[in-house]
C-alpha cells in the first residue's frame, strides 16, 4: 500500500502562512515601453509582491497583458514616478506573473516577491471567470 501526500496548490493554507522564498528582479530605467508589456513570470506562486518605479515616467502594473494595456477595461495599478510614492505597498496576492507598461515613453522597475512551494496556478483571464484581471 502506498501513501499519497496531497500536492501543494493555490488553496493550501499552510503555503501562505509561512515566510516566502525571496524573488527579486528588475529592469533598466528605460526597458519598459508604452506599447508592449513586459512579463515577469515567477517559478512558483507568490504570497506577496512589492514594486518600485525606478524610471522617469509612471508605471502600470497588471496581471494580464490586456489588463495592463487597458485594452478592454483598465485592470491595472498606477505607480507614479514621484520620489515619495514610487514604491508600491506590499501587495498580498497569489499570482504566477505580473506585467509592466510605461504610461508614456519608457520607465523601469524592481520587484520583490515572496514565493510559496506552489507550482500550478489557474490562468488569470476575464474569459476564465476571473473578474477584474483583464
Amino acid at each position: 500500500m502506498s501513501i499519497h501526500y496531497p500536492k501543494a496548490h493555490h488553496g493550501s493554507t499552510s503555503e501562505f502562512q509561512v515566510s516566502g522564498f525571496p524573488f527579486v528582479t528588475g529592469s533598466s530605467t528605460t526597458e519598459v515601453g508604452a506599447t508592449t508589456p513586459i512579463k515577469i513570470g515567477f517559478p512558483y506562486v507568490t504570497q506577496f509582491i512589492q514594486v518600485t518605479n525606478i524610471g522617469g515616467n509612471d508605471l502600470y502594473i497588471g496581471f494580464t497583458a490586456n489588463g495592463v494595456k487597458g485594452a478592454e477595461t483598465i485592470n491595472r495599478i498606477l505607480l507614479p514616478n514621484d520620489a515619495g510614492s514610487n514604491v508600491s505597498p506590499v501587495i498580498p496576492v497569489k499570482c504566477d506573473a505580473v506585467y509592466f507598461l510605461s504610461s508614456t515613453s519608457t520607465t523601469g522597475f524592481t520587484i520583490i516577491a515572496g514565493l510559496t512551494n506552489v507550482k500550478e496556478f489557474p490562468e488569470m483571464t476575464g474569459s476564465n471567470g476571473f473578474e477584474g484581471v483583464g
